[in-house]
């Protein structure tokens, strides 16, 4: 017996509101939002949305995301980055108080969403800035003095836990 899955794709737009006018709006979504995603992955970037409007209401400083399509990759993916200062008022983040945690998450799903929770799925895709930055194209964080930058981009996965625990997941064994 066997069993096909149907996909069905969504076009997801990461950048609401970028635009002033309706004209300019348009060409930002289309130049900008051309991913394809499955019904699996909504799931979890809505989970994730969650988690993060939640993080932004209970901490004190600022928090910033950024999110956008990976052109460097055989399979469609977003980033995602998610960095935090303590500070509320200002302007510049010291490097040793930025905290920062970063993603690449693949955006075609071929299993169902009950195969992973939102936390293993996002802990499977933390990625280094450092990665981002080469799957994305951007330079990040390039008002951080060239030293700070250099150790922002040196920081490991297990540097920061801001959204998701980067522990390693403990295997269990059963033997029956």
């Amino acid at each position: 017996m066997s069993s096909t899955v149907e996909h069905e794709m969504i076009i997801l737009n990461l950048y609401k509101g970028l635009s002033s006018s309706i004209r300019h709006s348009t060409d930002a979504w289309v130049e900008t939002n051309a991913i394809e995603i499955s019904e699996a992955f909504e799931k979890y970037w809505q989970d994730m949305e969650a988690l993060v409007v939640q993080l932004s209401a209970d901490l004190p400083g600022r928090l910033n995301v950024l999110a956008g399509p990976v052109r460097n990759s055989p399979s469609p993916a977003i980033f995602l980055v998610v960095s935090y200062c303590p500070d509320p008022i200002e302007l510049g983040c010291s490097e040793d108080q930025l905290d920062v945690q970063s993603f690449t998450l693949p955006t075609h799903l071929h299993y169902s969403r009950d195969c992973l929770s939102t936390d293993l799925f996002s802990r499977s895709h933390l990625t280094t800035l450092r990665d981002v930055e080469r799957a994305s194209g951007l330079n990040l964080f390039r008002s951080l003095a060239s030293e700070a930058k250099v150790q922002l981009l040196r920081r490991t996965l297990l540097a920061s836990s801001l959204l998701v625990d980067p522990s390693p997941i403990e295997k269990k064994f059963f033997y029956g």
